[in-house]
């Protein structure tokens, strides 16, 4: 997946901020269509790459107005959350039926998408660590100089995607290809 795609993604789901992150279950964030495998899945990854975006646009939104400790706070407070988020996609991710497809290629999705997660964690908790690590003249810019919020999300979403498209090819589930994940 390149860089331009993924950016073009950040680009049109930067557009819909919010003022806090949300943890709300995407489930319930969304009106998912979960009569079908694909459909699960997808509407499962998009409402979670809204969920990572709006998380990390809410900080730029609130950065402006913090302290350098609260934000310092509010900046290492965001890598929970996406690490929450992942959390509950996989959840998700683990409850799509099975509806569209054979159990073999569900259960090789699943886990592949399941793989993708828990590589985004580790990139989320290695990126956390450095936060915390990093100088007070650092969190003295509105966007911490030197931090990895927006490219850590930026590479969640890529490598999320980029599982979602080989799986797709590899099982000839064209529906979670292109698309899936992209709305």
């Amino acid at each position: 997946m390149s860089a331009l795609v993924v950016a073009g993604v950040l680009l049109l789901y930067g557009c819909s901020s919010t003022n806090s992150p949300s943890t709300q279950s995407a489930s319930t964030s969304t009106n998912i269509d979960r009569s079908t495998f694909a459909s699960a899945v997808c509407g499962s990854i998009t409402a979670w790459m809204n969920r990572m975006v709006d998380t990390t646009n809410s900080f730029s939104d609130d950065s402006p107005k913090l302290s350098v400790p609260a934000r310092r706070d509010r900046y290492v407070a965001a890598f929970d959350t996406l690490t929450a988020l992942t959390v509950d996609l996989q959840s998700q991710l683990g409850q799509a039926p099975e509806k569209g497809t054979t159990q073999a290629d569900a259960g090789a999705v699943r886990s592949e998408l399941t793989k993708a997660g828990d590589l985004i964690k580790t990139q989320i908790a290695g990126n956390r660590a450095e936060a915390g690590g990093l100088s007070d003249a650092a969190y003295g810019f509105q966007a911490v100089n030197d931090g990895h919020l927006f490219t850590g999300t930026e590479k969640a979403l890529s490598t999320m995607l980029k599982a979602l498209n080989e799986q797709g090819r590899a099982h000839a589930l064209p529906e979670l290809e292109g698309t899936c994940g992209r709305r």
